[in-house]
């Protein structure tokens, strides 16, 4: 944004140049079409790859200067544009977003936990997400009098079309920007008009028939084709993930060495909090293992499905993952079974961690960096082991066809 501002190129130490942003007019077209005026609501949405992200960021950046604030919802939980992946949230946006997603990471006003990059793996859980972020933002009256920007994920089959439909349905919109790629497998199967959103089979949104969808589609074509898959930042998706992640947790290190394990934790007592694992059933002698040095959500659980264990020296579970406000996320750094307490880092606040009561632990992996580092603490590090590397296992590469009810094409 910087290069196209100044009319000038990055170019590193080694004479090669930087990936920028590359602007369109048909974009600007786009967005005269399509304004973005007070209290309405615009989502985009497209396959991979297509630029979605990118654009999303032009439409805030555009809108800025109007109405100094912009309510972002981003329901992409695999390539989330403030929050750690696995999240759906609603943001307050203030400032201009020049960068990728890790330069302006934002406390959401709203956020929740879906546990999973993969939707495919839990979309009700998904499906009840957004619907939970929707509702809440529709209850404030500051958010209403705000412009909302809506950002999807690219799951363009199957189920897919199911959630992005549902999205649709429970939002409302007045604009629906559809950005098409040259290449059909990134396409939706048909343009997501008015007509075929209100008559398309969904199965997690049922819209009355006496609420009919009145929409404007614009549908563009994209600017991002790049054949090798990578993110116009020249990274690929995981890797922006692992970004994102470390830099929240950048937020906890000090200066001079900057090193995450020197951070001092807090111990949190079992009976203080109760612990879920997404989207699997492990025994209860299990978990405390399972969120031990692993990224856990922190959130706020209001309800009553609360499992206590017949061992009183193990901490309480929830039956299934709730759908429920995540403050922020933290690293267990231990579990002390003597003293009955874990011991938790985390760049959340102190007066807000004191209404956590729920951590929750999903698939969301932390980078090898985090466990790799050195520090100034002596002793055996738990999972850690020195000498010569021995492999001792790894995620198994996917050689099977994923079902047809999931990633098929699917008639309305």
């Amino acid at each position: 944004m910087q290069e196209f501002s100044l009319h000038y190129v990055i170019q590193t130490s080694y004479g090669t140049h930087l990936v920028s942003f590359v602007f369109s007019g048909y974009w600007s077209l786009e967005a005269d079409h399509s304004p973005v005026t007070k209290s309405a609501r615009t989502v985009v949405c497209g396959g991979k790859g297509v630029g979605k992200s990118t654009f999303v960021r032009f439409l805030v950046n555009q809108s800025l200067p109007l109405f100094r604030e912009v309510l972002c919802l981003d329901f992409d939980p695999g390539q989330p544009e403030f929050t750690i992946p696995g999240c759906v949230s609603a943001v307050i946006v203030k400032q201009p977003l020049l960068g990728p997603s890790f330069t302006h990471l934002t406390t959401p006003e709203q956020m929740v936990f879906v546990g999973e990059v993969n939707i495919a793996q839990c979309p009700s859980q998904y499906a009840d997400s957004v619907q939970h972020i929707i509702s809440y933002c529709n209850s404030q009256p500051k958010l209403l009098r705000m412009p909302w920007i809506v950002n999807t994920m690219g799951f363009n089959k199957g189920v897919g079309v199911d959630l992005t439909t549902s999205v649709i349905r429970m939002l409302k919109p007045q604009h629906v920007v559809q950005i098409q790629s040259a290449n059909a497998e990134f396409n939706f199967p048909e343009p997501l008009s008015p007509p075929y959103v209100c008559s398309y089979q969904n199965r997690f949104c049922e819209l009355p028939p006496d609420d009919p969808l009145k929409y404007v589609l614009h549908t563009m074509r994209t600017m991002a084709e790049n054949k090798k898959g990578m993110a116009p930042w020249g990274m690929g998706a995981p890797r922006l993930r692992e970004a994102v992640i470390l830099s929240y947790l950048s937020r906890m290190v000090q200066p001079p060495k900057y090193i995450l394990a020197d951070t001092v934790p807090y111990m949190i007592p079992f009976c203080k909090v109760v612990l879920c694992v997404c989207h699997t059933k492990l025994p209860f002698c299990q978990i405390l293992s399972a969120i031990n040095g692993n990224l856990v959500a922190l959130c706020s659980y209001s309800g009553s499905d609360i499992l206590v264990p017949d061992d009183p020296q193990l901490p309480s579970v929830l039956g299934q993952q709730p759908v429920c406000p995540c403050l922020g996320f933290g690293i267990v750094r231990g579990v002390d079974m003597q003293e009955k307490c874990l011991f938790l880092i985390t760049p959340v606040p102190e007066a807000v961690l004191s209404t956590v009561n729920c951590l929750m632990l999903g698939t969301i992996m932390l980078p090898s960096y985090v466990y790799s580092t050195a520090s100034e603490c002596e002793g055996e590090i738990p999972y850690m082991a020195t000498g010569p590397g021995h492999p001792l296992s790894k995620v198994a590469s996917r050689f099977f066809r994923p079902s047809q009810h999931i990633y098929g094409t699917r008639r309305k």
